[in-house]
């Protein structure tokens, strides 16, 4: 599994906002954003919102794809539907998946990110945020929620890896009971 895992984390996704004035780079667990130059004042929370929402969909979906060719590419088979699953905790696992409820902010809440099933993005900035910030301090927000949020995103598939295969592993077992308890 080496070769995929390398060849995984050198997957670069390159997407645009559908408005075309934001650029997003995944490159392999770091994802950027960039506006187009003049473009980041012109906007409104509600309209970045939507953009930025939209941007997120786009590259997950450009990672599933990437995912996707580079399994085809050395000869797996990567089982996504619950009903080819192997086991009956494959098949809960498989189920679970699409249902992961994750988010991801900035420590004072400027930026909050949310997705549902790594599919579903949805993007929310306080209100004034874009007058108080500089784009590069924007940028910086942003791609701070982003990273919280695929931090969290691993974890919580860790967990649901131990709930659906009972791992055995004592640290991500305890770890996982403690977040149960605090929800």
């Amino acid at each position: 599994m080496g070769i995929v895992a390398d060849r995984l984390k050198a997957l670069t996704v390159r997407v645009t906002s559908p408005d075309g004035n934001i650029q997003g780079l995944l490159n392999g667990r770091d994802m950027r954003i960039r506006f187009r130059p003049g473009t980041y004042h012109q906007y409104g929370e509600e309209l970045l919102e939507h953009q930025l929402s939209r941007l997120f969909t786009l590259t997950a979906t450009g990672y599933r794809r990437g995912h996707g060719h580079i399994m085809s590419e050395v000869d797996l088979i990567s089982i996504t539907d619950p009903a080819d699953a192997n086991s009956d905790a494959q098949r809960r696992y498989l189920e679970a998946v699409p249902e992961l409820v994750v988010t991801g902010a900035t420590t004072d809440g400027l930026v909050r990110i949310r997705c549902v099933g790594m599919r579903d993005w949805r993007c929310r900035i306080r209100p004034g945020t874009i007058a108080a910030l500089e784009e590069s301090q924007f940028v910086t927000e942003t791609e701070t929620a982003i990273q919280s949020l695929l931090t969290h995103y691993r974890r919580e598939i860790m967990f649901l890896k131990d709930r659906c295969y009972n791992l055995q592993i004592p640290m991500v077992r305890e770890a996982r009971l403690a977040a149960e308890q605090s929800r």
